[in-house]
């Protein structure tokens, strides 16, 4: 008999496009246990029963008396999109940490069209990400070449850092 593997454990290129927002649901659950509320709370707060949150994050969720309760870090893969060489790029990570590094970069990016500060990107000059197949990635820190992607794009709003 063949064994059924885990949502949490499927990697983010195998799952189908109704899986992928199921997952990117669930990961929103996660961020709002890892700010306090309930798993019944949070789930239910991005439309997902606790039930399916715990099938998508698996080990990350724990037990203790009678709550329960999210690791600070995952290994959780998800798609997600950074500005690469002039243009946007799709990419998959495995982990909570370099996750939240891409949130805080699109975030300063964000931050540095509104202001036209250029230097809240001096950070990310040096930074490499490596993505789920191991290929290494750039981030793009100049303004212009930022600007230029946000006006080629079909919205202008900032839009979600999930990539289906």
């Amino acid at each position: 008999m063949a064994r059924k593997i885990k949502n949490y454990s499927k990697r983010w290129a195998s799952l189908k496009p109704s899986e992928k927002a199921t997952r990117v649901r669930a990961l929103e659950a996660l961020r709002l246990m890892k700010e306090g509320r309930s798993l019944s709370n949070a789930s239910k707060s991005v439309g997902i029963s606790p039930r399916t949150a715990k099938s998508q994050l698996g080990r990350v969720l724990f037990k203790r008396k009678y709550r329960w309760h999210a690791r600070p870090k995952d290994r959780v893969e998800r798609g997600l999109i950074i500005y690469e060489m002039g243009r946007i790029v799709q990419i998959v990570v495995r982990d909570s940490e370099t996750a939240s590094l891409l949130g805080q970069y699109l975030n300063d990016a964000k931050k540095a069209l509104v202001s036209g500060d250029k230097s809240v990107l001096k950070r990310y000059k040096k930074v490499t990400i490596t993505d789920a197949n191991g290929k290494k990635h750039r981030l793009e820190t100049r303004l212009e070449k930022i600007k230029m992607i946000e006006l080629s794009r079909e919205d202008i709003e900032f839009s979600d850092i999930y990539a289906y």
